[in-house]
């Protein structure tokens, strides 16, 4: 059925790889690379979920995801962090703001999907992880659609530097990719995908990135 989806970050390489990974799965994007323009853009279109960096200029993401809370007015709407500041005073800030989950980058793309996936089925997530749905994952389906765009699997594999074997028991969703073989992937797709609108910044820039989480990439569910 899909989502509205609102996806807000100052770095490109994220949206683009959000922006393609969750069109495959049938949803609707809006990206925006500051927080004024995120807002704007929720006013014009109100989401189902936002997906949010915290260092983004003219708003960060905690006033963003207050202001949201504000809009929504009562109406469902998840809201989700992806962001580098992963200290337990920035995942505080991030629960009184009004955020779901607070995700530490780098965040796995797989783990944004299935808290999408299962806010859209209203899945518990331990029932979701217990079960295995017979539709092809995102990956097999990102995969298939890179091989059309190169002219077929060989092709494909070659591009992605692994061997025809590894490549289709990703394709038969044996097994997930690694990460690197999926940016690839989203790369090929990219190429003859239009880019998202360009946006000029708006306020000061956003404050120097803090990614010293001492586990790396972090989940916090609230």
């Amino acid at each position: 059925m899909g989502m509205q989806i609102l996806v807000v970050d100052d770095n490109d390489d994220a949206i683009a790889t959000l922006s393609v990974v969750l069109r495959l799965e049938g949803h609707t994007v809006h990206v925006a690379r500051n927080g004024p323009e995120g807002y704007a853009r929720a006013q014009q279109s109100f989401p189902d979920v936002a997906i949010l960096d915290i260092g983004i200029p003219g708003m960060n993401g905690y006033e963003l995801a207050a202001n949201l809370r504000n809009l929504a007015d009562g109406r469902r709407l998840l809201i989700i962090a992806n962001t580098g500041y992963g200290m337990p005073e920035h995942k505080a800030a991030g629960k009184k703001a009004g955020f779901d989950f607070y995700l530490t980058k780098p965040a796995e793309v797989a783990e944004i999907l299935e808290i999408v996936g299962n806010y859209e089925s209203a899945v518990p997530l331990a029932e979701a992880l217990d079960g295995k749905s017979t539709a092809p994952s995102v990956f097999s389906r990102a995969l298939q659609k890179a091989a059309e765009v190169l002219g077929g699997r060989a092709k494909l594999s070659r591009h992605l530097r692994v061997g025809p074997s590894d490549l289709q028991k990703w394709i038969d969703d044996k097994e997930a990719p690694p990460l690197s073989v999926l940016l690839r992937t989203v790369d090929c797709i990219l190429d003859e995908t239009p880019p998202p609108a360009e946006a000029s910044d708006a306020g000061d820039p956003a404050p120097p990135r803090d990614c010293s989480s001492a586990n790396g990439r972090e989940t916090t569910r609230y």
